[in-house]
Order: C-alpha cells, then structure tokens, then sequence
C-alpha cells in the first residue's frame, strides 16, 4: 500500500502552468488546493496519477467560448460541490467529478486543429482522423461530450490499470457516461452527417435519457446534481461577463435582424470589453437568438449557497445571492423569465434523481431576496 499523502503544490504548480488553467483558476487556489488533497488514494503512488491531472489541463486549454465554461474551474467547482452535498466523498467519486467534462476538449476538434489532434491522440485508443463537428450541428451535439469523456478516461484508466480498481473504473466511466443523461431528448449523433471524431469511430450515438436513484449509484446521482448547481457567474469567461457582450446578447435576443456590426460597435465603445478580441468577435459573430438566455441567467447569479441539506428527511435548501448591475436594462427585474432560465433546465435535470421516494425536483427549495420558493416554481 502507497502512502495516502498528496503533495499538493506539485500536482498545482502542474496545472497553472497551463495559461487557460490561470485564468480558470483566478480567486479558486484554496478550493483547488482542498480537492487535489482529496483525491488522494492508496491503490498507487500521487505522481502515477498525473495522466489524469494532464487530460484535465487539455480540458482547460481547449475550452469553447461558446458555452458556458466547461474548462478545469468547472471540474474544480463540481467536485467541491459534490463534498459538501457528502461530506463523507469518496476519492473515486471525486475524479468522476474531475474528468466528468474532458470530453469538451475533444468535441472542440476540427481537421485543420493538428496540433490539438496530437495532443489529444495519446488519451485514446482510435487512430481515426477527424474531421471535427461541423459548425452548423456545434451545438445541437453538445450533449456528445459525455460519450467522448467516458471514451477517453475509459482508455486512459486501460492504460494505467494500477490507478483504480475495475468496479472503480466502472464507476467513474459510467458516472461520466450518463451524467447528463437526464432529459427525455431524441438527439442523434451521425458521424456520416455531424462530422467524426477520434474516440467515437463511425458509430451513431443516441442520447438517451438514464434516470438514477441517489442511494442505488450515489457517484453519478451526486455528479449530476453538483453538475447543475454550478450556476453562478463563475461559469463564465472574462469575456462573457463583459457588459457589452451581455447587452449585445439580449438586443439580438429580442431582435434577430438587428445591424450586428454596427450594435457591436456602439456597445464596445460604450462598455469597453476585456479578454481576448479574438474570443470576443467569435462570441460577437456566433450569436444566436437564444444566446443571452444561456449567459444571462449565469451573469445574474453571484453566488449559491447550501442553507440545509437532509438526504433522510427530503430537505434540500439553497439559497443564491444575485449580482449587483447599475444598467437598467440588465437588472433582475428586467428580465426575470430569463434569469431563471438554470432553475428550469435544473428542475428538468433533478426529475431524473430518486431520493428515496421522491423525485430530487420536488423537495429543492431556493431563497431568492429572502423569499423561498419551490424549484417547481422558479421553472414555470
């Protein structure tokens, strides 16, 4: 048996040595820091696990401007998520929390990305050229990266057996697998038409909907609820909690045809921008109609907080702390239906989640300006 002691610093210094992991990290190194120590495990020694820590980097590197962040911050918030919903976590369901997104950094391939492909290629098992998803089915086939995720950790866990048992193994592919596995959707992913990547080969993929009860598979049940609790705007990039690309958002949200360039510019000279100019004119010339729903109802969400959690007695509190804005048109009351747009798509996800003999959707209650409400409520 190895020694359970996990050098910390090692294993973060790794990690921030990728810049996009930096800036994921930004205001998170205790956080960080305290998971890391978590995954500690006796099966083999701290450094044989640094296969693991550098799938994740790839996750940070290649993380989409066009979602919501799905890069390391992400992974780090949903594991810490997970423990304070079971204090009593385990390492294995941690690293499920961890890898659960890695998929992302597959999905995000195109046939010109050489260089990603190489890096990526030693993580898998198929020797395939991809072709990358086309632009135009991008984001009708997110729901793949949980395929491409269980995929690569599958292949990775095969490559070094020493790191976790089989049932182990099993548990943390499969979590992964099925973690958004919790909508009733008839989406299909077909290589032939959608485009090819490495870990899937030439098979079609159907999203299917896997509900799970909390006592009966405790590590994907928690993944996916610590999945959806990640809420806030820490979910978003720098560039996408710029004013600007916010208020940008909602103009072509409530008028489609508007002068695209002639908005951006008015709004970036008014509320100058930060981040990268290349991610913002891909977010500026990606938007659709449907955009500012995605970022405004993370925009609006400061923080989220864990008021009383009772697995026994069906208590699930939490209450959510909204973002202070001195613009008029991008304040709370201004758009309500939107910024509750993650309470809907988490009360949707929480059907599929039995506790006991209830479904998690129906005992979650959350404070908002100090008045409750049932998460029923809030997805109306």
């Amino acid at each position: 048996m190895f020694t359970t002691h996990i050098p910390v610093y090692p294993i973060y210094t790794l990690l921030m040595a990728e810049p996009n992991a930096r800036t994921q990290l930004q205001q998170m190194e205790t956080m960080a820091k305290v998971i890391i120590r978590k995954t500690r495990t006796s099966r083999a020694r701290w450094d044989e696990y640094i296969p693991l820590w550098q799938v994740i980097k790839l996750q940070a590197r290649y993380n989409s401007p066009l979602f919501a962040s799905h890069g390391i911050g992400h992974s780090i918030r949903t594991a810490y998520y997970m423990w304070k919903l079971w204090p009593d976590i385990t390492p294995v369901l941690l690293w499920a929390a961890l890898l659960h997104d890695v998929g992302y950094s597959e999905y995000d391939i195109c046939s010109q990305c050489q260089d990603r492909i190489d890096r990526i290629r030693p993580y898998v098992s198929s020797n395939a050229e991809p072709t990358g998803i086309y632009p135009e089915f991008y984001r009708v086939n997110k729901f793949l990266h949980a395929q491409l995720g269980a995929n690569m950790v599958s292949s990775i866990l095969n490559q070094y057996p020493r790191l976790f048992s089989k049932g182990e193994t099993a548990t943390i592919v499969n979590a992964i697998r099925y973690h958004n596995s919790d909508s009733h959707s008839k989406q299909l992913y077909q290589p032939k038409i959608h485009g090819t990547l490495l870990t899937v080969g030439q098979h079609d993929i159907h999203r299917h909907y896997v509900p799970v009860h909390f006592f009966q598979d405790k590590c994907l049940a928690l993944l996916r609820i610590a999945d959806n609790l990640d809420i806030t705007r820490a979910r978003l990039t720098l560039e996408k909690k710029s004013i600007a690309v916010v208020l940008y958002q909602r103009k072509i949200a409530h008028d489609d045809n508007v002068n695209r360039l002639a908005l951006w510019g008015q709004y970036t000279l008014q509320y100058p921008p930060q981040g990268q100019s290349e991610i913002l004119t891909t977010i500026a010339t990606k938007t659709t109609a449907q955009e500012f729903k995605f970022t405004y109802s993370l925009w609006i969400i400061k923080h989220l907080h864990f008021v009383h959690i009772d697995w026994s007695n069906y208590v699930f509190d939490m209450a959510v702390t909204l973002y202070t804005t001195p613009i008029e048109a991008l304040t709370f009351q201004n758009n309500m239906t939107v910024a509750l747009y993650q309470f809907k798509r988490m009360y949707d996800a929480f059907k599929s989640i039995g506790i006991h003999r209830k479904r998690l959707s129906d005992i979650v209650r959350v404070n908002i300006q100090g008045q409750w409400y049932t998460l029923k409520e809030l997805a109306i």
